[in-house]
């Protein structure tokens, strides 16, 4: 697991912090201000640790079931959850916000999955930190592990120096994925689900905690360094004859049910980005990269399904159409890792760095070759701060690392008009996607970092490639070579 202990060891009380990182993860970053130091350098303003005081980071609820984990079977749903300084002030903002993600816990406990989740609150005042440990009261879940960073606020920041309007332009918002790196660390088990966007009103289907054990209980059986792809979709209300829209408020689905509004065309069943509220510029396309994803979801996850319900009168029809089902999905799957492998090429900078969705990737920490953690090898470039900010760089690196791209047939998250409007309390100085990458005014800096992050895996390939070559063909490496 990413925790790097068993389970057992699991301790309560005043122990717990010994067992967790000591990494520190930068939740700003900015350009570095004085020489000799280079201009186009980048430097973190505002860091974190597991191990700060409780001042900073305040842990809500301590999982006491972790101890009864199944590290190499079980799969951890990390989340995590950002609340502004203008959403911490209004006791009915927060709770709003938290309803999604106590939702998404909900769904995840059909399943008796371990789950983290860890929430930023810019500012918080008594009060609000109040308000939170009320309604987390009422979970009820001894399997998730939850804590709360207490970020600072406009009157801290002010004090810090001159440069002020700089600083006010990060002061509600933070690196996601930063908050997903420190999240995902603590992880107990081999496989962690992550990138569910619950500000953007995104839930888990309610099955979605079966079919993500299943996939993995299964890759995890036949071989090492896998990353399985969970869909998102958002689900337009259709305008009725009588000219009133049919509300559909509940978030909470199951797989039968999506499949059933897709027959039925109602309600409309989107991408995302064309619901959203932010009136951004259009994205670079990558859809020759999730057009085919999407299509390969629907038709295993409906071939899935159908197997369960019929079985073949004849044994050898059954056993051809099987076989022919696998030559199939061997290509299909083989253009899917090409696809993302593609988006490290400098000709799809674009795509790779305005594509809107955050993907949602159920990834293996055990790495196809050396033994390595993924965890270790391919984490979430915290500096690259923004909604709409390099969202696909790390599956882009998985798969250029030779880990094997999949879906999780049956599971999904989606959001509805219920759930998107809920998000959308915004101050005028709340970061919006439109504005992307947000943590450098100075450009080189940004793509000094992407050059670094197209480097890397490809060079970690390249090395793994030439170990291996005496002991035997390897796959990994020789897809760019």
């Amino acid at each position: 697991s990413p925790l790097g202990i068993k389970p057992s060891r699991w301790k309560q009380g005043k122990h717990l912090r010994k067992l967790l990182p000591t990494t520190r993860y930068c939740l700003v970053a900015g350009q570095r201000a004085f020489p000799p130091l280079p201009e186009d350098a980048s430097s973190c303003h505002q860091s974190v640790s597991w191990q700060d005081s409780s001042s900073v980071v305040e842990i809500l609820q301590s999982a006491p079931r972790w101890k009864a984990v199944r590290a190499l079977e079980d799969v951890t749903l990390v989340l995590t959850l950002q609340i502004s300084e203008n959403q911490a002030a209004s006791a009915k903002s927060i709770k709003t916000l938290l309803d999604l993600a106590v939702a998404n816990i909900h769904s995840w406990q059909a399943g008796r999955q371990p789950c983290v989740l860890l929430i930023y609150m810019s500012g918080p005042t008594a009060e609000a930190v109040a308000t939170i440990k009320d309604e987390l009261n009422y979970l009820g879940n001894e399997l998730c592990f939850v804590a709360l960073i207490k970020g600072e606020g406009r009157a801290e920041t002010d004090k810090k120096g001159d440069n002020e309007e700089e600083d006010e332009v990060y002061l509600d918002y933070v690196s996601r994925k930063a908050l997903l790196n420190m999240a995902s660390d603590i992880a107990p088990t081999r496989w962690v689900l992550s990138g569910v966007e619950v500000e953007r009103g995104m839930v888990l289907s309610t099955d979605a905690a079966l079919f993500c054990y299943r996939h993995a209980k299964a890759h995890g059986e036949v071989n090492t360094g896998t990353v399985l792809v969970v869909p998102q979709f958002a689900l337009q209300d259709n305008e009725e004859g009588n000219g009133k829209e049919k509300k559909l408020s509940s978030p909470f689905l199951s797989v039968t049910q999506l499949l059933d509004m897709r027959e039925k065309g109602a309600p409309r069943i989107v991408d995302p980005s064309l619901v959203e509220l932010d009136d951004c510029q259009p994205e670079a396309s990558v859809g020759s990269a999730f057009k085919p994803l999407h299509q390969l979801w629907w038709q295993q996850t409906k071939a899935e399904l159908e197997a369960n319900q019929e079985q073949p009168e004849n044994e050898n029809e059954g056993e051809d159409s099987a076989l022919q089902q696998s030559d199939e999905l061997t290509k299909q799957v083989s253009s899917l890792e090409s696809s993302f492998t593609s988006l490290m090429q400098r000709e799809h900078h674009a795509a790779l760095q305005t594509y809107d969705n955050f993907p949602i990737l159920l990834v293996d920490n055990l790495s196809p070759k050396g033994g390595l953690k993924t965890s270790h090898l391919v984490r979430e470039v915290e500096e690259l701060g923004g909604k709409r900010c390099y969202n696909l760089l790390r599956l882009a690196q998985l798969a250029t690392l030779g880990y094997h791209v999949q879906v999780v047939s049956g599971a999904f998250a989606v959001s509805t008009t219920h759930s998107r409007q809920a998000f959308h309390t915004r101050s005028e100085n709340d970061v919006s996607r439109c504005d992307g990458c947000i943590m450098y005014d100075n450009q080189d800096i940004e793509r000094n970092i992407l050059r670094d992050e197209r480097y890397r895996p490809a060079k970690t390939a390249v090395v793994w490639y030439e170990l291996e070559s005496d002991l035997g063909s390897s796959d990994v490496g020789r897809r760019f070579i």
